[in-house]
């Protein structure tokens, strides 16, 4: 678990049996790949919900030589049955109400999806990827041909 995650977990650790909602800003690493269901899925089985959560955006350093980390702001509570709350995501300038945010940070039900150690038996193996059998010229020739087509109409 790195710092942003045990972070959230503490929050939510402290905030069970009360009203209090926190915010905190990650990197947006949080809501991508395998940390989704490694940080979200407990926090969310224990009644965790996000009410609202601004989308990834830079934050740039005061350094000299810059560092640009991308960055997300996560709201958080746990679920109140009798007062539901209204769930905003933000977008740059945009806000967005939304009837529910997942740990992916979009308007959605719940999903997890968790890492694997075996291959899935049901999936077909490719036997090779993909082919083009088109030169170069031919791609350029046809893709030409069919901006001009698509242009003089």
């Amino acid at each position: 678990m790195n710092k942003n995650e045990k972070q959230m977990a503490q929050a939510a650790e402290l905030m069970k049996g009360t009203a209090i909602q926190t915010a905190l800003v990650s990197t947006n690493s949080i809501c991508q790949g395998e940390q989704v269901a490694n940080l979200w899925e407990p926090l969310m089985q224990e009644g965790i919900v996000i009410n609202f959560a601004h989308h990834t955006f830079r934050w740039d350093s005061e350094a000299k030589i810059k560092a640009h980390v991308h960055c997300v702001i996560v709201g958080f509570s746990f679920e109140d049955k009798k007062d539901k709350k209204d769930k905003f995501l933000f977008d740059n300038d945009k806000t967005i109400p939304v009837n529910h945010i997942n740990a992916y940070l979009i308007d959605g039900p719940d999903a997890f999806v968790g890492s694997r150690n075996k291959d899935n038996d049901r999936a077909v193996m490719a036997a090779y990827g993909f082919s083009v059998t088109l030169s170069e010229s031919e791609i350029v020739a046809k893709l030409f041909s069919l901006y001009s087509a698509l242009t003089s109409q």
